[in-house]
């Protein structure tokens, strides 16, 4: 769990904090968004002892009440809080790091001011506040808090704490003028500063009694605390004495009309859609996503550990699972989005079991709900080729006819020859991006010139990509599949901006070869050439764009190994 000091002032008076992992603030001067880089505290302890607290001899006494209602902080993250006022400033933290891992805060009697806490940087429970705050001059500074006032000496007991680390307790402090390095965050008090004093003040951040399951004597059903006891086997049901029963479905079953106008995709791969609504629906696929007519009363389906197609409702407090019925998926798109009907009769159903999570048992005398032949569609694509077009984009990323196959696709959406402009490649450099601290992709630029490409004031920037930790060498065919690419690709941007880095249109390679004739593999640094590539204009889909534009590149060669 990392320190960080950081406070961001939002419009409409809501303060926010990062939580551990966030962002730091610099003591008493501007403000930053940077994290730090020093090392965790080397002193935390998954397992905190209770201190007597002690009495510096050079606590100051002549300290200044601290006006603030310290009785509701505000938990910000795990390990996390703060109380202020309307206007902000000043504003005044507690932080935990008990537990480095987890942000864990145990109960006990905490001396504010040990060796351990007396700096900012080692400290395992840190009490601070922030005040004067300064407003930016400009757009281009920041505002900041310009003064700081850490733990001197104090108490902090921690009576109560949840299951989500909501705390009560009681805290007795001094908080003397200090400031705290950026980098280190090692504490230094002011020689004669100025101090707050904090008289014995109970808080309570929202503390919770905890939930005791309820679970004797009971076969299956709810625990009382949102869990649940057990589970049946498929054809019984729980009943009002929490016991396993053979399931009869009621009598009568109430029909159910859902909001499908807010039925949506969780996204391409998950096979989960929802509605934004209540009464609410979810349509879950675990097979692969296929056009079909599905029983959703089959053996499988039964039961939600087991479905492959299964559809939950909601009613308010009430869930529901299907027990007969018929999904039918008429509608398919390439990002997986879903139409059709819906029949069927869901039953009031216990999710979730000893044995299994995801296990659903019926509720024995409970509710039923009916759907009759609802039509849902999560945004279904639909193709669109008129009569005679042999290429292009068919408006859903699929293409018209059959393709090209080395032909250009003209304006009139027909297969006619290559006629490109010819391209100029300027001198290659090899550029490391790295996106997130997730992983450093290379490539090599380099800004063309030549007949019809853009505007003469503009560079177009020539990109030669990989998309492969380890190059080798070899001949490369270029293939204009964008599907069914290599470990390497090349890509023109036309009329790139390089102080706004904004792309202008796009070409993508459509043939050529590329010959990497020598490698350093470590680095992804090369020398190579290039007899030919041609690249065609493409639209968001990376498919050709007919009647868009085409350009041709030969004798090209790049060395980027460095000396």
């Amino acid at each position: 769990m990392k320190k960080f000091m950081t406070i961001t002032l939002i419009a409409l008076a809501l303060i926010v904090f990062t939580a551990c992992g966030g962002d730091k603030k610099k003591n008493n001067t501007e403000p930053t968004t940077e994290e730090p880089t020093t090392e965790e505290p080397t002193n935390s302890s998954d397992e905190p002892t209770t201190e007597e607290p002690t009495n510096p001899t050079d606590t100051p006494s002549n300290c200044t009440g601290l006006s603030l209602d310290l009785s509701a902080p505000v938990q910000t993250s795990a390990n996390k809080f703060y109380v202020t006022n309307e206007d902000y400033d000043p504003v005044l933290q507690m932080q935990f790091y008990q537990n480095e891992e987890t942000g864990a805060i145990s109960e006990g009697t905490y001396d504010l001011g040990s060796e351990s806490n007396s700096s900012y940087a080692t400290c395992t429970e840190c009490v601070f506040l922030l005040s004067d705050y300064v407003e930016a001059a400009s757009e281009e500074e920041e505002s900041y808090y310009s003064k700081i006032y850490y733990q001197k000496s104090g108490s902090l007991t921690i009576e109560k704490v949840d299951e989500s680390n909501n705390i009560a307790g009681t805290i007795t402090a001094v908080l003397a003028e200090a400031t705290i390095d950026d980098d280190t965050l090692e504490t230094t008090f002011a020689e004669e500063g100025a101090c707050f004093e904090i008289e014995t003040a109970s808080f309570d951040s929202g503390w919770e009694e905890p939930c005791v399951p309820q679970c004797d004597g009971k076969e299956c059903g709810n625990d009382g605390c949102g869990g649940i006891c057990g589970s049946c086997e498929n054809g019984e049901g729980c009943d009002a004495a929490f016991k396993c029963v053979d399931f009869e479905l009621p009598a009568t079953c109430s029909t159910i009309s859902i909001d499908w106008d807010t039925f949506e995709s969780y996204g391409a791969g998950y096979g989960y859609y929802y509605t934004e609504s209540d009464p609410g629906a979810t349509i879950e696929l675990y097979d692969e996503i296929a056009i079909g007519t599905y029983d959703l009363g089959n053996e499988m389906n039964m039961n939600y550990s087991t479905c492959t197609e299964c559809v939950r409702l909601t009613d308010g407090e009430k869930k529901y699972f299907q027990y007969s019925g018929e999904l039918v998926v008429s509608g398919l798109d390439k990002d997986e989005n879903i139409s059709g009907t819906l029949t069927g009769i869901f039953v009031e159903t216990y999710f979730g079991g000893s044995a299994d999570e995801y296990v659903s048992t019926p509720v024995a005398g409970g509710s039923c709900v009916k759907i009759e032949a609802a039509s849902f569609d999560s945004g279904v694509c639909i193709p669109h080729c008129e009569e005679g077009w042999e290429c292009g984009n068919d408006g859903c990323g699929g293409i018209c006819g059959s393709g090209c196959n080395g032909q250009a696709c003209s304006a009139e959406h027909q297969c006619v020859p290559f006629e490109c402009d010819q391209l100029e490649i300027g001198e290659f450099e090899l550029v490391a991006e790295d996106f997130y601290g997730l992983a450093t992709y290379y490539y090599y630029d380099a800004y063309s010139s030549g007949k019809g490409v853009g505007s003469e004031s503009v560079p177009d920037l020539f990109e030669i990509g990989f998309n492969t930790e380890v190059l080798t060498t070899g001949i490369v065919e270029l293939s204009g599949d964008y599907n069914n690419l290599g470990d390497v690709y090349v890509v023109l941007y036309e009329d790139y901006d390089v102080e706004n880095q904004t792309l202008g249109k796009t070409y993508f390679q459509e043939s050529g070869t590329l010959d990497f004739t020598e490698v350093k593999a470590d680095t992804m640094e090369s020398k190579g050439n290039s007899p030919f590539i041609r690249v065609v204009e493409i639209d968001n889909d990376v498919l050709p764009v007919p009647g868009g534009k085409c350009y041709e590149v030969e004798d090209i060669s790049w060395n980027t190994i460095s000396n």
